[in-house]
């Protein structure tokens, strides 16, 4: 369940999906409840990615929702290209 000040509250999903640039093909679709961080979600998805599924992933592009100091950070390790917005002010 999903609580915001002005909103409804319920049930509330998130979907994360990735897609190659070149061929619009959708590569992974991931699902989480509305109340989970998106944060953490990319790193994890990009790994799934690279390391399960084989593919060379060179860049990045994401909204604010995943713009935190750890997601930058994994992907400096893995010598990823992000194009992602820093986020404001959170405590993840």
């Amino acid at each position: 369940m999903v609580y915001r000040k002005g909103t409804e509250g319920g049930l509330k999903y998130k979907v994360h999906y990735s897609a190659d640039v070149k061929t619009r093909i959708i590569t992974d679709c991931y699902t989480t409840t509305g109340a989970t961080h998106e944060g953490p979600i990319l790193p994890a998805r990009i790994d799934y990615l690279c390391d399960e599924m084989g593919f060379d992933v060179q860049e990045v592009i994401a909204d604010r929702g995943y713009g935190r100091g750890p997601t930058y950070s994994a992907f400096r390790q893995r010598k990823i290209r992000t194009y992602i917005p820093l986020a404001r002010c959170s405590p993840w």
